[in-house]
């Protein structure tokens, strides 16, 4: 169901859109040399959307941005 919803999102209307968010959060985590990111802000249960959408994708790494940039 994961795979499903992946492949749905990066071969659908908003491909670009998702691209585009992906490669803006690997260029913030190269600029911070970051390894990997765990977001905790959402709850175990339930697991919420597995897939974020790109608008999604953006504030979360501008959010990461920021955290970093205030380290």
């Amino acid at each position: 169901m994961i795979d499903e919803a992946l492949v749905a999102a990066l071969t659908g209307d908003q491909r670009e859109q998702y691209i585009e968010a992906l490669l803006e959060r690997a260029e913030v985590m190269r600029e911070f040399t970051v390894d990997g990111v765990r977001p905790c802000s959402r709850s175990i249960t339930p697991l919420g959307e597995l897939v974020r959408s790109p608008e999604e994708i953006r504030e979360e790494t501008a959010s990461l941005r920021r955290q970093l940039n205030s380290r």
